[in-house]
């Protein structure tokens, strides 16, 4: 059964401010995070509460899954030098 994606606000503005090419990329790969949240290559990001990633390129999706009511949210969706800060 298939997970619902939900995003959030700083996961929309990046997703805005990314190049078009980039875009497509990650759009696909959030998308088969509702078939499989955790897809070959995941890891968990230290220093959060539950929160997972996915890299396509240079690019990483911070994003935390809940089983029980089967929710993947998509939290930010940045370049690798800059998505850890402010964690």
């Amino acid at each position: 059964m298939a997970y619902r994606l939900e995003d959030t606000a700083a996961a929309r503005r990046d997703l805005q401010a990314l190049p078009r090419e980039i875009l497509i990329r990650i759009e696909a790969r959030i998308q088969e995070l509702a078939e499989n949240p955790r897809p070959r290559g995941w890891e968990r990001v230290l220093g959060t509460q539950g929160g997972l990633r996915v890299r396509v390129g240079a690019y990483r999706i911070l994003y935390t899954v809940d089983d029980t009511a089967q929710v993947v949210t998509i939290g930010r969706v940045r370049h690798r030098r800059d998505v850890y800060r402010g964690l």
